[in-house]
């Protein structure tokens, strides 16, 4: 693994590990180095390189960029995040998540970027100064960065100052002048600025859920209809009637059922909000969940007992699968999105036994990757064509918008019992518009995906 050499030429000590400065010979004799090798999530081959201005690990979701930043910086940063992605803040201690890791460094990069303007080009050459100069600098890059109205990204930049700390990037002396700077905004955030995320009244709840099994239920009127439409396309794909468009394949039908299509569409959200409500999962367990999540047990006097296997990663090393308890109601839907997929996968399949010459590279590795994970919220389900989405994250759609969905109004019982919980508010999100602003009676409620772990809790 290239990791290890880069960090054997890079770290000096033992125990305690101390950040070389940069040297140009060591940079260029490194920077071809590659430091993750393997398969995207879309199937195709690639590599990641020392050099390189961006970096994702193969298996994780989010990047971090490096551009603008002076090669001392680069380099400090790059050298600090194998260190703290392989052996944490020590040897011998755990390796920290990536993206605790990328959310630290992003934000040292907020005040690295003003220090290059004021041509100090690296971390090293910062803590050479006196502790006066690097309170000068420390205050003008934190009026610069907006503390004041960013106490988050002051607690994660206070954060990571250790992380440089522990590798010799800066001392004990420099570190406590940049927190003094920050702690007044640290504090005031922790005294005032903390707000509950917002439950979802139980009147709204009931009403919500109400909804969804309602429009499930029609849904399964028409399924077989829909999976009957689906294996006469299947069939036509057999018999080669069909077009390909900008390297995609298109069905020849004439007409279409439109009503069975519009309806089925709208399963995905439908069934993402059903184990939302009912299991306490984060948005990116559900969406994770592949089409065989469902366990079904006999406990005995004719009892069923149903959970929903799921990939946790938030809060563990690596990845760790987890039982989470579901109940009926949720089993029997999520059986019902399966029957759908499961044509999709068929159609998938024939389209790639006998289109797979005609049709583009990318569309082809779509299909098999969709056919490979088969993920339970992410096949398309039109009767046209046939594909899957990308489920890395909350699909930007209306098939997923819960608030687009449904418009629920809040009445004074549910603005009471917020008000009683101290989250009468639209929003926590830091850029959203309706931020900290209390419901008023008839405003309709601002359904978020992760609100649902909160009430389920």
């Amino acid at each position: 693994m290239s990791i290890s050499v880069v960090l054997s030429e890079c770290l000096s000590g033992n125990g305690e590990y101390n950040l070389k400065p940069y040297c140009e010979k060591r940079w260029l004799d490194l920077r071809d180095e590659i430091i993750w090798s393997g398969s995207d999530r879309s199937g195709y081959s690639r590599e990641v390189r020392l050099s390189d201005a961006t970096w994702k690990p193969i298996s994780e979701k989010l990047g971090i960029s490096f551009n603008e930043l002076s090669i001392e910086f680069e380099y400090e940063f790059k050298i600090l995040i194998l260190a703290l992605y392989t052996s944490g803040i020590g040897e011998g201690m755990p390796p920290l998540k990536w993206s605790t890791i990328i959310n630290g460094a992003r934000s040292l990069m907020t005040i690295a970027r003003f220090l290059c303007v004021k041509r100090i080009h690296s971390w090293i050459k910062l803590d050479q100064l006196n502790r006066l100069k690097i309170s000068h600098y420390c205050a003008e890059a934190i009026s610069y960065i907006g503390a004041k109205d960013k106490p988050s990204l002051c607690i994660s930049i206070n954060t990571a100052i250790k992380w440089m700390r522990c590798y010799g990037l800066i001392s004990e002396e420099a570190s406590n002048v940049i927190s003094d700077k920050l702690t007044p905004f640290v504090s005031a955030h922790q005294v005032n600025g903390r707000k509950k995320h917002p439950v979802i009244p139980s009147g709204i709840l009931k009403q919500l859920i109400s909804k969804v099994i309602s429009e499930l239920d029609m849904i399964d009127e028409v399924r077989d209809e829909w999976i009957r439409l689906q294996s006469d396309e299947i069939r036509r794909i057999e018999k080669g009637h069909y077009k390909i468009v900008k390297g995609r394949y298109r069905s020849i039908r004439g007409t279409i059922n439109e009503a069975v299509v519009a309806k089925i569409n709208r399963i995905r959200g439908l069934v993402n909000i059903l184990v939302l409500a009912f299991t306490g999962m984060r948005d990116g367990e559900a969406l994770a969940l592949a089409i065989d999540c469902l366990v079904t047990r006999d406990i005995g006097s004719s009892e069923l007992q149903y959970s929903l296997v799921s990939e946790l990663t938030k809060t563990t090393d690596g990845s760790q699968h987890v039982e989470w308890v579901c109940g009926e109601i949720v089993a029997k839907y999520i059986n019902l999105i399966s029957s759908l997929n499961n044509s999709v996968y068929e159609k998938a399949t024939a389209i790639v036994e006998y289109l797979s010459s005609e049709i583009s590279d990318d569309y082809l590795n779509e299909l098999q990757q969709g056919l490979k994970y088969k993920y339970l919220f992410a096949a398309n389900y039109t009767l046209s064509g046939c594909g899957f989405y990308r489920m890395n994250k909350r699909p930007n759609s209306a098939a997923f918008n819960i608030s687009d969905f449904f418009k629920i109004p809040v009445g004074p019982s549910d603005i009471e019992q917020l008000e009683r919980l101290g989250c009468n508010y639209k929003s926590v999100a830091p850029n959203n518009s309706e931020r900290l602003k209390p419901y008023k009676a008839g405003d309709y409620f601002n359904f978020t995906p992760h609100q649902f772990r909160h009430t389920f809790a």
